[in-house]
């Protein structure tokens, strides 16, 4: 596993229905070399399954929905948007 980023701050506030906020703290990693466990851990997950960057589906959370964009930038050989670079000096520069 590699340590991807760490990403926080006013892009990842969000307001729930029931009037409950929260600022979202993800901290992501990438690998690759995974095997599944068989089944979900808790009772929020319903179905996993594995996409194509290009098949993704639309649904994806808006939390985690700009990171992946990132990522898949990345592998494309594009730099990610501004607000989303954590990484000073990172590979692109703005």
């Amino acid at each position: 596993m590699n340590l991807y980023g760490v990403f926080a701050g006013e892009s990842r506030h969000f307001a729930y229905p029931n009037g409950d906020e929260v600022y979202v703290v993800d901290v992501v990693f990438t690998c690759t070399d995974f095997s599944p466990s068989g089944g979900t851990h808790d009772g929020e997950v319903l179905e996993l399954r594995w996409f194509p960057f290009a098949q993704l589906p639309a649904e994806i959370s808006p939390p985690v929905r700009d990171i992946i964009q990132q990522f898949i930038g990345e592998q494309q050989g594009h730099c990610p948007a501004p607000h989303l670079d954590w990484r000073a000096g990172g590979p692109c520069r703005h």
